[in-house]
């Protein structure tokens, strides 16, 4: 290292070595102290000439008096300054070795005085942090370290000082209020509570840190909060209780009674109340089974369609209990149904007697339409359908017979009429074909003959006039019998003789209009009888609506018949029946709604009114006796929060009074008493920390000895007393106070002996109250096994203790208590699941009866209920279902039945009844395709026939005639028609020879 380098590393010796070459060049130039003229390059100085300029004898003064220097400044303990100048003198000589020594243990001496300044400075800082923490005992120590290692420290003295004053102080506190706390304790063990806390405040006065009298005082004040709450809660238990009572909502009464009496299980007021009326709930529950049992009955009656056991079996229930609805309303539905099944019954009498007496006059079309209107009345009565079929069966076999008959009068009349022609009687053959074609209007033959006839007597009339004449007088004979085709023939006939006459085109524009409104009504009756069809088929369904539409559109086309107009009656009071349901349902969705709208604001009263207005509209129903109850729990919710923050409020009001007058004990029990209430709130720790503070300020004046001698008699008290913990702590305070006295040092190492022998017992009774403890935790949890356990533990520690056993035998109550509710409850569930599986697998009676078995066990349950409602609307609709299935089938086996015995025209009009009942199925329409394809095939074929005939007779006609080349025409034409005919070939064949 450079000089220049260790100069600047200590200024001090800086300015020395500046200051001595200043004086060694003095020297040079003045001759003190050595030859002048010496200089850096002189080698004279030899080993000891180590600074310029400097002779040898004037350095080894220089050298000494560094080292006498340096050894006073090292026994004043100035190490500092020893260092110094031992540093300066080996500067001069460097190589001696007892001045590096020196500076050896100068340095060695300096380093272990600033260790052990270090040590005094942390002893003095943890003396700080004790006296800052009101731990006086612990900070004298400190302090007393500090001192031992540097007496001289005025700073430390100080401090322990103050410490021991404050010591003597506390320890004088101390004894008064270890008795202050006992006098507490015992009065708080003897339930003095009042009392006790006023103790407790007296000893935290006189140790304002100490936590224990506080956490008395905040138990006392929480027993105190408890003790108010549950007078409170009991009131309020009581107070709905009877008012539950009085209302007659005795489940709700009786829970709210048992809820009080565990609250107070001495009081007797609930406990009369609870036995009076589980009594009455007993005798109630033997009401309601038979109640339910006569309404299952009623219902199962009412089922089954036995309305008279129906309305036995509601009146039963009204007997056992005559305020109730639903009986009430039954009665009136099944008197509305019996009403109009009496009303059907008449209409169904009605229709038979006048069937019956169609068929027995053999008007079969007529008792036909009777028996149909009676099986429309009564549609489940098998005696019109099969008064039905034998009338079809009749109609079908009358127009036969008629048909074979018409066929055999028109064959003899032709026949006949063609022995007349041949007979050259024209007139009389002229009527003759006119009756035939009367018979047979379709058939051409007649009206060709008597074309040929009119031909022939054309001919022989003289003029035309007569021809003319006798058409229309025929024509109008014809017309006044209503035989509208022949008269309208004749008068055409009239027309061709007189073209330009007005009279027969008049006749044949009435004819026109009479045959087309004669077609017209009959496609009118029959469009009328399918809408009545249409509507009776729809009201059966109860489609109310489009069966009134039907109704209603049948009454416009015959306003005067009285059937439409009685079905629409019948409909209206049955829409008038569901139009009042439907406005009560609204009106109770209205109510929910708004009330469910209030209760999600918060709007609670409002919201009770809304359930409650609900509630009377439907009183079975249980959404808003649910929510009633919960608004009552919020509502009492709302009560007891408002009470506890006002009770909080006034006792900060009066602490902080208290606290601005400087009457800080007051003001202490004050907020002492609001953190109580409130123990979260900061507010309230805050202001008792500041009275703390301003209190220990008061208290720290008073003197040692007082302390020392308060502190002896306090563990003198407490040794005598035994409280040797106590007694101890008070003995080592004021030794602490007094190290110099004997008499506390005896004492403690006698307690010592006597503590050795009591800490088993206490282990023993710590265990004891520890397991009490966790015990009463877990009971006070609902953990009853484990709390069982505990409380067995501590038995054993304690057997003679009676409060364990107590314990145990409340718990065992309880988990049998327990095991029977959870036996119901798996019994609930079982049968829950049970159901639940069968309703998923349709099987809906077993399922029904589980449901109701869950609701009979837990009569408050609503689901098994809602189960129930959902099943009683699967079975209608299934039972409504199969009704509508046994009619569709029914009616298409009549179907089948007909189209095999080739009634087509009834059976199709039986598929089409099946799809008034069923619409979306194919197979009455695909039916009906294949009914009409055989009808059409059937009306061809027979025009085919009778085409192939007319040509057949033509050609025979004018053949006879010899008119070979027309006849040729018509033998060509019928075979035509039929090419495997032989007979119009051979005639042709004949004709071409000819």
């Amino acid at each position: 290292m450079k000089i220049s380098g260790f100069i600047k590393s200590f200024p001090i010796l800086s300015a020395f070595l500046v200051s001595t070459v200043a004086l060694g060049l003095f020297y040079s130039y003045t001759g003190i102290g050595g030859q002048p003229g010496l200089s850096a390059g002189n080698n004279t100085a030899g080993k000891y000439d180590s600074i310029p300029g400097k002779s040898r004898g004037s350095q080894d003064s220089l050298y000494n008096a560094l080292i006498v220097s340096a050894d006073k400044a090292m026994s004043e303990k100035n190490y500092a300054k020893s260092q110094s100048d031992l540093e300066k003198a080996l500067l001069i000589k460097p190589g001696v070795q007892t001045a590096k020594d020196k500076l050896a243990k100068v340095k060695a001496l300096q380093a272990g005085m600033k260790q052990q300044d270090e040590s005094v400075q942390k002893a003095i800082a943890s003396g700080d942090a004790y006296f800052k923490a009101k731990d006086y005992l612990n900070a004298k120590s400190a302090y007393q370290q500090a001192v031992s290692l540097n007496p001289g420290d005025a700073a430390a003295k100080e401090k322990l000082q103050k410490a021991l004053e404050l010591l003597r102080s506390q320890k004088a506190q101390n004894t008064l209020f270890d008795v202050a706390v006992a006098g507490a304790d015992k009065l708080f063990q003897a339930g003095e509570y009042a009392r006790a806390q006023q103790e407790y405040e007296n000893a935290s006065k006189l140790l304002p840190g100490d936590p224990y009298p506080k956490n008395k005082i905040n138990e006392i004040i929480k027993i105190q909060v408890d003790k108010q709450v549950k007078e409170e809660e009991y009131a309020k238990a009581i107070g709905s209780a009877d008012k539950f009572n009085l209302i007659k909502n005795y489940q709700s009464a009786l829970l709210d009674y048992k809820k009080a009496s565990g609250i107070k299980p001495d009081e007797k007021y609930p406990q009369d109340k609870i036995k009076e009326l589980t009594d009455f709930l007993v005798a109630r529950k033997a009401v309601d089974e038979a109640y339910q049992k006569a309404i299952t009955l009623a219902d199962q009656n009412f089922t089954d369609i036995k309305y008279a056991d129906a309305i036995k079996s509601y009146n039963d229930a009204l007997a056992i209990k005559p305020d109730q609805t639903y009986p009430k309303v039954k009665i009136k539905e099944i008197e509305g149904i019996l009403a109009r099944i009496q009303a059907a019954q008449a209409d169904y009498d009605k229709y038979i007697a006048l069937a019956d007496s169609f068929y027995i006059d053999k008007k079969y079309l007529k008792a036909r339409e009777n028996y149909l209107m009676a099986t429309s009345a009564k549609p489940t009565e098998s005696y019109p359908k099969e008064m039905l079929s034998k009338a079809e069966k009749m109609l079908t076999g009358q127009e036969d017979a008629m048909a074979r008959a018409a066929e055999e009068q028109y064959s003899k009349t032709i026949a006949e009429a063609d022995k007349l022609l041949g007979d050259l009687s024209y007139e009389p053959a002229r009527a003759a074909y006119s009756k035939g074609s009367n018979l047979k209007p379709g058939e051409k033959y007649p009206k060709d003959k008597i074309a040929e006839i009119d031909n022939i007597l054309a001919g022989a009339l003289k003029d035309k006039e007569e021809q003319y004449k006798l058409a229309i007088a025929t024509g109008d004979k014809a017309y006044a019998n209503k035989v509208y085709e022949t008269a309208r023939m004749e008068f055409q006939k009239a027309l061709t003789v007189k073209p330009n006459e007005s009279y027969p085109k008049t006749k044949i524009g009435e004819l026109d209009k009479l045959i087309a409104a004669e077609s017209k009504q009959k496609a009118f009756d029959a469009k009328y009888a399918n809408t009545i069809g249409n509507g009776d088929s729809l009201l059966m369904l109860r489609m109310y609506l489009p069966a009134k539409t039907e109704f209603q559109n049948a009454l416009k086309m015959k306003p005067s018949e009285v059937y439409p107009k009685s079905r629409i009656a019948e409909i209206d009071l049955a829409l008038a029946d569901l139009d009042k349901q439907k406005a009560l349902d609204s009106q109770y969705g209205a109510s929910i709604a708004a009330a469910d709208k209030l209760l999600a604001g918060k709007s609670y009263l409002p919201a009770r009114n809304e359930y409650i207005h609900a509630k009377n509209l439907k009183p079975l129903e249980s959404y808003p006796k649910d929510k009633l109850s919960e608004i009552e729990k919020i509502l009492a919710d709302l009560v007891a929060v408002k009470a506890v923050d006002d009770h909080y409020r006034e006792l900060l009001a009066g602490a902080d009074k208290l606290l601005a007058a400087k009457s800080y004990d007051e003001a202490k029990t004050g907020y002492q008493n609001a953190l109580g209430v409130k123990p979260a709130e900061q507010y309230p720790k805050d202001k008792l920390a500041e009275i703390e503070k301003a209190q220990a300020d008061l208290t720290a004046s008073k003197t040692v000895e007082e302390n020392y001698k308060a502190a002896i008699g306090k563990a003198d008290q407490d040794f005598a007393a035994k409280n040797w913990d106590l007694s101890k702590t008070e003995y080592l305070n004021a030794s602490a106070m007094k190290p110099s006295e004997q008499y506390p040092k005896t004492k403690i190492a006698e307690i010592g002996t006597l503590l050795d022998a009591a800490a088993k017992e206490k282990a023993i009774g710590e265990q004891y109250a520890a397991t009490i403890a966790r015990a009463d935790q877990l009971l006070a949890d609902k953990n009853y096994e484990t709390a069982l356990t505990e409380y067995q533990s501590a038995q054993k520690l304690k057997p003679a203790e009676e409060y364990p056993k107590g314990k145990i035998g409340e718990i065992a109550t309880i988990l049998a208590g327990l095991e029977k509710l959870k036996s119901l409850e798996a019994q609930y569930n079982g049968l829950i699941t049970k159901a639940d599986k069968q309703l998923a697998e349709k099987s809906y009676v077993a399922a029904r009866t589980d449901y109701l078995s869950a609701s009979t066990l837990k009569p408050q349950e609503s689901y098994p209920k809602e189960k129930i409602g959902t099943i009683d609307k699967i079975l209608e609709d299934m039972a409504a279902a199969k009704a509508l299935d046994d009619k569709y089938a029914g009616i298409i086996a009549s179907a089948d039945k007909l189209l095999a015995a080739k009634s087509y025209e009834q059976s199709r009009g039986a598929y089409q009844e099946a799809l008034t009942v069923k619409s979306g199925e194919t197979y009455p329409v695909e039916k009906i395709s294949a009914i009409d394809k055989l009808l059409a095939d059937k009306a061809a074929a027979k025009s085919l026939d009778e085409n192939y005939k007319t040509a057949v007779a033509n050609g025979d006609k004018f053949l006879g005639e010899k008119n070979y080349e027309v006849a040729r025409v018509e033998y060509v034409k019928a075979t035509g028609l039929k090419p495997g005919e032989k007979y119009p070939v051979a005639k042709t064949a004949e004709i071409d020879v000819i």
